[in-house]
């Protein structure tokens, strides 16, 4: 007895085309050969694909970054081509108008202490007496009992200002012998005196002057060595 099975198969070779009605076992095989041969060509094409996208992507990575790098280069070679002309240029302004430079330093010192000269204006007597309250403070460490005297128009705001510092152990005294907006502070060190006239000169000698900060620190504050009991 002869039983036939129907099995159904889509052929992509046939997609589209005009299929005979009768086909023999050596066309199925054809077919099937044919249907191989196309799915092998299509992964072959896809992989070729794929090389050629990775390959693109590679030669354009590497096109990137040697633009970056020569663009680096170009700049790094600017920068350095602009300092030397710019050396250039300030060394021979330095050789052939030193004169003029000298002017312009003093015009502006000038301008600068005029400038300060309206900000120490500006500044009212408390902003003044802080100023010499903390100076006196930087010379004690560590910090020992003592007296602060001052100015009596000067009381208020020493006293404002032992009022905040209450780390400070100095009791407040007023002298007439002493000048507005100075104080002299009183330890078993001996006696520490400034002024905020003294600051102010300071701060203005420090522009023409060579002086060292340190021997300019010493000016601010006078120190009298008390005799030991």
């Amino acid at each position: 007895m002869v039983m036939f099975i129907r099995r159904e198969h889509n052929f992509a070779c046939l997609q589209g085309r005009q299929i005979p009605t009768q086909l023999k076992a050596r066309d199925f095989r054809l077919l099937y050969q044919a249907d191989s041969m196309l799915d092998e060509a299509r992964e072959q094409a896809q992989t070729i694909i794929d090389q050629a996208q990775q390959t693109a992507q590679n030669i354009i990575q590497e096109a990137k970054e040697q633009a970056q790098q020569q663009a680096a280069e170009q700049v790094t070679a600017i920068e350095q081509d602009t300092w030397q002309q710019a050396n250039s240029l300030l060394q021979a302004l330095h050789d052939s108008d030193e004169q003029r430079w000298t002017m312009i330093e003093q015009s502006a010192s000038q301008v600068l202490h005029s400038c300060l000269n309206q900000w120490f204006s500006s500044l009212d007597s408390s902003e003044k007496m802080r100023a010499v309250v903390e100076r006196i403070m930087a010379t004690q460490k560590p910090v020992s009992s003592g007296s602060i005297a001052c100015h009596p128009q000067d009381e208020a705001a020493i006293q404002t200002l032992l009022d905040e510092y209450t780390q400070l152990p100095w009791t407040l005294e007023t002298d007439t012998n002493i000048a507005p907006e100075a104080i002299c502070l009183s330890v078993e060190s001996g006696q520490f005196t400034c002024s905020w006239k003294a600051i102010e000169t300071a701060i203005l000698n420090t522009l023409t002057s060579d002086v060292e900060s340190d021997s300019s620190e010493s000016e601010l504050i006078s120190n009298e060595h008390l005799p030991l009991d």
